[in-house]
């Protein structure tokens, strides 16, 4: 996602890069909040060492690919989207009924493989539902990875598929970014199934939210802001 603010006494535009693989749309000035690097895109990252301002990223991947190109990187990880219950109450579904023992959440590019599946979801569908779905299953797969981000966030068992078309970076990146170690993936939903949920988040917030880059929304009508959405993961 690429958040655009306009001081409204300078005139100078200033861009937040934060949720998803959208590192490669980053350009000179743009401050990062927490997203990460996409690795099936050819030319990853545009912009030369010291012409970001970088307050935190997903993971310890996208730190090592930053630092080894000459930027300054500090050691704070997380997906922005593990916060989304801080900023909207309708996403605090934490401990929600179950109403469905298994969903099935795929990436964009593998809804081919699993549309005839009984028990998928698109990743398209308007988020809050996707959310309540997710909130609401006893075990969660999928090769979507904010389909697992959600999972993690609401306590609910998951395993990661894998993709036919994703770049095994961005999982590995959120995942490590949790302190967690690769889990396995699965070949399909059956053996998903079988291996069972892997190890369940444990989430500090704090340092992602002090990171983050107050100075670029003052309150008081100084600055005005629009958001534009990144590619769906």
């Amino acid at each position: 996602m690429l958040g655009l603010t306009e001081d409204a006494a300078s005139g100078k535009h200033e861009r937040l890069v934060t949720v998803g693989s959208v590192l490669h749309f980053a350009k000179h000035g743009d401050h990062i909040w927490g997203s990460g690097i996409n690795g099936k895109v050819a030319r990853p990252l545009r912009v030369k060492g010291g012409e970001l301002t970088i307050h935190a990223v997903r993971g310890p991947r996208t730190r090592r690919y930053l630092m080894d190109h000459g930027h300054d990187v500090p050691s704070i990880y997380g997906d922005p989207a593990l916060l989304i219950s801080h900023v909207d109450e309708r996403f605090r579904l934490a401990g929600a009924e179950k109403q469905r023992q298994l969903l099935v959440v795929p990436n964009l590019n593998d809804m081919p493989r699993y549309r005839s599946h009984p028990h998928a979801i698109s990743p398209l569908a308007d988020p809050l539902e996707v959310a309540r779905l997710i909130s609401s299953s006893e075990f969660v797969v999928g090769s979507s990875l904010h389909a697992m981000v959600l999972a993690d966030l609401f306590g609910v068992p998951c395993r990661p598929l894998m993709s036919a078309y994703e770049n095994n970076f961005k999982y590995d990146d959120y995942y490590l970014g949790t302190g967690r170690e690769l889990p396995e993936f699965a070949r399909d939903v059956e053996h998903a199934i079988r291996l069972g949920g892997i190890d369940g988040l444990v989430f500090r917030p704090e340092p992602i939210l002090r990171a983050f880059p107050h100075e670029l929304f003052r309150a008081g009508g100084e600055r005005t802001s629009e958001f534009t959405p990144g590619p769906i993961e």
